[in-house]
């Protein structure tokens, strides 16, 4: 048998006769996958059994390194390990996609009114347009994400820092995951580009118009339809489920994406622990 074979098989009896009784150890509901690789590109898959013990226990993954290179005689400092995190696969139940599908349908209007009220702000963030603009957006936005329901905190904080200007006011919204489950972190922005001249557009930039079944506008895609997707997907859960859910959820959107994010280093710094999140 080719020595690379049998060192696999090596590795594959010693890892499953090693953790058979770990079973039982608590991922709260979540999967993981994993595996070690050569740094060639070479990997070998564990079980799950393996990745709980190494959530629970990341001295773990040393112990593990020791007994792939016993196995296979390849020098631990040639290996890496690698583990990545999965959402649960336990599927929804069916009535509750289709309670989601229906309430996304149904608000379907209501999020693209709001969008349009979005689009009448002209939020260019650049520095020679009135800066009023953008803070109008932002308040705008955070009564709608404050209108959700769920959140303990909702901001609009402007970026700062001794190397960097002035930033344009940002929306940041919070709430704590509870009884171990993750928490996603929401992006988008809502400052908007330069309109440029009103004649180059078929209808004004910030007049939100329907033709076919498009909104045109400055910002009807980028990025307010972002904000009003993740408002809408937000409301359409809490209608579905309620509002007292375990998930933790972070709402970040910026007010100068389109002027070089010029305070993102420091709102990042200043805000780490409301921006921390698993998704």
């Amino acid at each position: 048998m080719p020595t690379r074979a049998f060192s696999r098989a090596s590795f594959i009896l010693a890892r499953d006769a090693l953790f058979p009784a770990l079973r039982s150890v608590d991922t709260r509901g979540r999967r993981l996958a994993a595996s070690f690789a050569l740094r060639v590109g070479v990997a070998w898959p564990l079980p799950l059994e393996t990745l709980s013990v190494l959530r629970s226990y990341p001295a773990a993954g040393s112990v593990l390194l020791e007994l792939f290179g016993l196995a296979t005689g390849i020098p631990t400092n040639r290996c890496r390990l690698k583990i990545t995190f999965m959402s649960s696969p336990v599927p929804t139940r069916p009535e509750l996609l289709q309670a989601l599908r229906d309430s996304v349908a149904g608000g379907f209007p209501v999020a693209v009114a709001e969008l349009s009220q979005l689009v009448r702000i002209p939020s260019v963030s650049w520095s020679a347009f009135d800066p009023k603009h953008v803070s109008d957006s932002a308040d705008a936005v955070a009564a709608l994400i404050t209108g959700l329901g769920v959140f303990e905190t909702v901001r609009a904080p402007i970026g700062s820092g001794t190397d960097a200007p002035l930033g344009q006011p940002a929306v940041l919204a919070t709430r704590a995951a509870r009884n171990g489950r993750p928490t996603i972190l929401l992006y988008a922005h809502h400052d908007v580009q330069p309109p440029g001249n009103d004649e180059d557009w078929d209808s004004l930039p910030f007049e939100p118009t329907v033709r076919g079944d498009r909104l045109y506008g400055r910002g009807a895609a980028d990025d307010k339809a972002g904000v009003m997707a993740h408002v809408a997907a937000i409301r359409s859960f809490v209608e579905t489920v309620g509002v007292d859910f375990d998930l933790g959820l972070a709402v970040f959107i910026e007010g100068e994406e389109e002027f070089g994010s010029r305070s993102f280093s420091n709102f990042l710094t200043a805000h780490k622990a409301e921006l921390a999140a698993d998704v």
